[in-house]
């Protein structure tokens, strides 16, 4: 038992010599003994130090300190330890906790917080590949790139990382990770909160997606916003097409079944216009040469015909079918070459017949012959198709073509 200290002070003329001896013993005995014992003193004094002896560890057997309510310890755990315990919970609670984050030799497992930042996957998992899995249905906005995810089933059951890529292709969403954690046993997931900043910083060479103001395809075309964005989607999307007219005035007939040239004044408002007119028995035909800008992508054309039936006599509702074809003759190829398959396009006598405009619908597209390339001169060659559905007796004659083709790129200087 620890020695108790003797809070009697000697006084002058009132201590005998015998008490003098006695209380210098106690205080003696108590100093060599440091207060230490298998007990604590019976009658402490506020202030007297004690240390248990008795209790096999320095953990269990603190030094303590005596104040008018009991017995308290002078360690610096007290604190520390009383104020982990009363916020977080008991020691196997702090070690789940731990665990999230921390291996047992102390090394960290990643960015992995507490439990209750955890949301269970609805969907059941599916194991790919070491760091890849499957989740029915479109889940990318859950598997956003640097979310937290853990997985259960697994060898070394909880295992965790994090999101680096998620695609949706019907019926599944893939999900790449960071770390060779997944196996055939792969039976949940977790993930975390969203990620929004980690510290991490990409190479200049990643894409990274992120919030901008776009602007609407009106305000791209009237450039009337400074601030906003535009994409390349819709670049091409506004500027993926141009067209070109191309008069009759500026065809030749040609010399075997050839069109009748003409030029015609309308009697009221004194219009001249030039035209072509083709026979409704016998196919006939009209030439002209082309060089396509140099933002041409070369691929297929496709053509309109302006017309109108040369006859009064026609009838209403009567078919009329034109047919145009083209090759690309470059630097040294021979002139006289072949066609590329030419395309047809079927039109009606409207109700105002030879006074009014006709405009046919769009051709399919028409594939150029030989190889197109930039600079090439393009010779076109039309005809009224008259072995087709044709059934207009009466002469047709053509104003004009317009012709619409696709770029891709811009023009190089030369």
């Amino acid at each position: 038992m620890s020695q108790t200290y003797n809070a009697t002070k000697p006084e002058s003329g009132v201590t005998s010599l015998g008490e003098l001896y006695q209380i210098i013993r106690d205080h003696i005995a108590a100093c060599v003994s440091m207060f230490s014992g298998t007990s604590y003193p019976a009658s402490p004094v506020a202030g007297q130090g004690s240390f248990r002896t008795d209790l096999g560890s320095l953990g269990q057997g603190l030094p303590k300190l005596y104040f008018a309510d009991g017995w308290h310890d002078i360690d610096y755990n007290s604190t520390i330890y009383n104020e982990v315990v009363a916020a977080r919970g008991s020691a196997a609670s702090i070690d789940v906790r731990l665990d999230v984050g921390i291996n047992e030799d102390g090394t960290f497992k990643g960015s992995a917080p507490a439990s209750s930042w955890w949301t269970t996957e609805s969907q059941t998992p599916t194991y790919v590949s070491t760091t890849q899995f499957t989740v029915p249905t479109d889940l990318t906005a859950i598997y956003t790139v640097g979310r937290a995810v853990y997985f259960t089933g697994v060898a070394g059951a909880p295992q965790y990382s994090r999101v680096v890529s998620s695609s949706y292709g019907a019926p599944n969403t893939t999900v790449n990770i960071t770390d060779a954690v997944l196996d055939v046993s792969l039976s949940g997931v977790f993930y975390g909160q969203m990620k929004y900043n980690v510290g991490l910083y990409d190479s200049a060479t990643v894409t990274k997606s992120g919030i901008v103001e776009l602007a609407t395809q009106a305000e791209f075309l009237t450039m009337t916003d400074a601030t906003r964005y535009v994409t390349s989607d819709l670049v091409a999307d506004v500027l993926q097409y141009q067209e070109i007219y191309i008069d009759s005035g500026a065809m030749v007939a040609l010399t075997t079944n050839g069109a009748e040239s003409g030029t015609y004044e309308f009697p009221t408002n004194d219009h001249m216009i030039d035209y072509f007119a083709f026979d409704g028995a016998t196919e006939e035909f009209i030439s002209f040469k082309f060089r396509f800008p140099s933002v041409w992508d070369r691929s297929t054309i496709k053509v309109k015909f302006f017309w109108a039936p040369g006859d009064a006599a026609c009838t209403a509702g009567d078919t009329v079918e034109w047919e145009i074809g083209g090759v690309a003759i470059s630097d040294d190829d021979p002139i006289d070459a072949t066609l590329g398959t030419a395309q047809v396009i079927t039109d009606i006598v409207l109700a105002g017949k030879d006074g009014d405009l006709h405009l046919t619908s769009a051709t399919p597209a028409i594939t150029i012959g030989g190889t197109p390339a930039l600079g090439d001169l393009v010779l076109f060659k039309a005809s009224r198709n008259v072995s087709g559905t044709d059934d207009m007796t009466e002469d047709a004659w053509l104003f004009g073509i317009t012709i619409q083709f696709k770029i891709n790129q811009a023009v190089a200087a030369w």
